[in-house]
């Protein structure tokens, strides 16, 4: 965080505080405020985004609101931001662009097809692409190759889970019409 951060990057704060809670948003701000307080310990912090969770009863976007009324200090969360003039670019499923991404799709621009870490920078310069928010999770990126390993495995049988998931909902959907 702190190199990214040297290099002039901001760095956000990606949450889940309601999904960890199971729902209780008095016990999901008090988590908020003291993981914010971790990473702000780091770098600063001036913008939040909620992790989608989708695998969790609770969604943590509906805790955004509560989050900005309590007086963080933050400039905004990144959900109510324009992505008109700027590609939204994150690793959700796995891999930037994932066809597993059911949740994390903004208004606007964002990758429409998977691109692999290793060409992810090419495929921003070929595509021109000068302004980006960019959404990772660093547990996806492992140094050693058996972390890499179990990252994959992990959002393999994530992935599995949110197809399974996605055609109950659409199934039951369909069924309740």
């Amino acid at each position: 965080m702190r190199r990214i951060a040297d290099l002039g990057h901001e760095i956000g704060f990606h949450y889940e505080s309601l999904s960890r809670t199971g729902g209780d948003r008095a016990a999901a701000l008090a988590l908020f405020q003291r993981e914010l307080a971790a990473c702000r310990a780091i770098v600063p912090v001036t913008t939040v985004a909620p992790h989608g969770a989708p695998l969790a009863a609770s969604a943590n976007m509906d805790l955004a609101a509560s989050i900005t009324s309590e007086g963080a200090e933050l400039l905004g969360d990144a959900t109510d931001m324009d992505f008109t003039h700027m590609l939204y670019v994150t690793d959700t499923g796995g891999i930037f662009g994932s066809p597993y991404n059911f949740r994390d799709r903004p208004a606007g621009q964002y990758l429409s097809e998977p691109v692999a870490p290793t060409h992810l920078a090419a495929w921003l310069a070929e595509h021109g692409v000068a302004r980006l928010t960019l959404s990772c999770h660093p547990e996806r990126w492992p140094a050693s190759r058996l972390g890499l390993l179990q990252a994959r495995i992990t959002d393999a049988a994530g992935n599995a889970a949110k197809i399974m998931l996605h055609r109950r909902v659409k199934w039951l959907g369909s069924v309740a019409t």
